[in-house]
């Protein structure tokens, strides 16, 4: 009846090897941490100029980045293989190609500069490619492409490209390419613009014009590369004056005006790290209480994370329900004693009888260790539900959702939103989603006069509604306490519990305390877990609820 990190077990992940835990866990901010390093510094590498000294510390920081990448993608494939196998393939592929053209810029052979631009090229195409294939399904505008697009797509895109900058560089027609071609590859613009400089049109060479006189310590001067390339194009004005030069020395982009490290002198305000201000009880008032629900669960809205496939749903349950007129107490008079003093206590007279509810929720879930999370879910009556999650695991975000729609359950709960911790659906699955419910029919009272239910008395403070579905029937015993308030839930329920077997196990559901919205009052405190009136109870709890808000529809 309540959420649970996986919908067949109290804790599913309780039972996940912490082989799982520790190192993919540990693995995913890595990976994805050096595919960001990776992105960055290749896009920066071919932005630079070629040849310069950040041109090459960019190739080798994507190139190392790169390596991470291609080492750690067989270990994060191996916990999925048959989703994530393309990982191998492409991140092998990547660093192959991209190791082969580091490499070749090293060749002595001339068409060296045009297999280091094919194969870091071809790199960087093969890492878009993984990440596109790999989390487009997940990405807003790319889930709708197919699969066969997202494979061809960064190809299609990046080739062109490629086959532009060799041609611009005079690597287009021939390995060779001619000594223009060659010259333009080997010194770039730059070179180019020295070559026809005044300074050494004569000497045919660099000379010491273009270098700093260490015996007299005169600057030397350059030439503003940018502004030389643009003009280095156009006719010589008459005059025989060229674009302005500037001494080497230290500009705007050098260490002047930033002042004296050790004692601080000459820095701007506001430079370097203040520490904050303490409150009235001394503490720094930025900082979240440890005892914060949100200080592991950021505040981030669960369903905005959910696939645009499980958010089409979300929408669908949330409709408005057409209502059956309002509530009113002859319409119970039928039911067992208990479920009457429920009912009339849970609906006040007059109130429309809504069967879906949104509610907001946080909490605690046992994953190993009581963990907060945050949560949103959309209730549909007797229809079917989405839970959305979020939470962490080990520091690091977990987003997921249960879903039971159109006769279907499944559960996905995803790190970072991206990679596959929890997927599972089948038969098992659905059966105990359908039980679940059933269950959570002490949210939807009007759901509970649905004559699709069938009630049976139990003893004068319980009663058990009975709901057949297929070849199933799911059963739910309530206990109300002589006002009409809800105590507990019990049933039993289809799981699998520490990676065994699907069987009927017992689980319940103690509520602690209510509240009402819209009429309806419900329970906003909830602890769930199995063996429920065992021993073991309530050290076998694997998840605490608390509801902040209902809103009825």
């Amino acid at each position: 009846m309540v959420p649970a990190h996986r919908l067949p077990g109290p804790a599913p992940s309780v039972a996940q090897p912490e082989v799982l835990e520790v190192v993919v866990l540990g693995l995913v901010p890595l990976h994805v941490g050096c595919g960001i390093v990776a992105v960055a510094c290749g896009a920066g590498a071919m932005l630079t100029r070629k040849g310069s000294r950040g041109h090459r510390r960019l190739g080798r920081a994507h190139l190392v980045a790169l390596t991470v990448l291609g080492t750690t993608a067989p270990v994060l494939a191996a916990v999925d293989w048959a989703h994530r196998w393309h990982l191998v393939v492409l991140g092998g592929a990547a660093l192959a190609s991209a190791a082969a053209g580091y490499r070749a810029v090293h060749w002595s052979r001339p068409p060296r500069l045009l297999a280091h631009l094919v194969g870091m090229s071809s790199g960087y195409i093969a890492m878009l490619t993984a990440f596109y294939v790999d989390n487009g399904p997940r990405l807003p505008l790319w889930d709708q492409l197919p699969g066969p697009v997202l494979w061809l797509l960064p190809t299609a895109v990046g080739a062109p490209l490629v086959v532009r900058s060799a041609r611009r560089r005079g690597l287009g027609g021939c390995p060779l390419a001619g000594p223009r071609g060659l010259s333009r590859c080997f010194h770039g613009r730059v070179g180019r613009v020295f070559r026809h400089s005044p300074s050494v049109a004569g000497s045919g060479t660099l000379g010491s014009s273009s270098t700093r006189s260490r015996s007299h310590g005169t600057p030397a001067t350059r030439v503003e590369s940018s502004s030389s390339a643009r003009m280095d194009a156009r006719p010589r004005p008459c005059d025989g004056s060229w674009p302005d030069v500037v001494p080497m020395g230290r500009g705007r982009r050098g260490r002047v005006g930033r002042g004296d490290r050790a004692t601080g002198r000459g820095r701007r305000p506001g430079i370097g790290r203040r520490r904050p201000r303490p409150g009235p009880d001394g503490r720094n008032p930025h900082r979240r209480a440890a005892d914060d629900p949100m200080t592991t669960a950021r505040r981030v809205d669960p369903v905005a994370r959910l696939p645009v496939a499980v958010r089409h749903d979300w929408a669908e349950l949330a409709q408005p329900s057409p209502t059956d007129g309002a509530f009113d107490a002859r319409a119970v008079r039928d039911l067992p004693e208990p479920a009457q003093r429920w009912l009339t206590h849970a609906i006040a007279p007059g109130t429309p009888l809504r069967r879906r509810v949104e509610l907001a929720q946080h909490g605690r879930i046992r994953i190993g260790a009581w963990r907060d999370f945050r949560a949103r879910q959309v209730i549909a009556g007797l229809d079917g539900y989405v839970w959305a999650c979020a939470t962490r695991v080990a520091g690091i975000p977990v987003y997921g959702y249960d879903r039971l729609v159109h006769g279907r359950g499944d559960m996905v709960h995803r790190a970072f939103g991206r990679i596959a911790l929890v997927y599972e659906s089948g038969p098992d699955l659905t059966r105990s989603a359908a039980g679940r419910l059933v269950s959570e029919v002490i949210w939807t009272p009007a759901a509970a006069l649905s004559p699709d239910l069938v009630w049976t008395p139990v003893d004068e403070h319980s009663a058990t509604v009975r709901l057949p579905s297929g070849g199933d029937a799911h059963e739910v015993t309530i206990t109300v306490d002589p006002t009409g308030a809800l105590q507990k839930v019990t049933m039993p329920r289809w799981a699998a519990i520490d990676r065994g077997p699907y069987a009927l196990r017992p689980f319940g559901a103690e509520i602690h305390r209510e509240a009402t919205f819209d009429g309806f009052t419900v329970p906003t405190e909830v602890t769930a877990g199995y063996d429920h009136d065992s021993p073991r109870w309530p050290d076998c709890a694997f998840i605490q609820i608390t509801v902040d808000d209902a809103t009825y529809r």
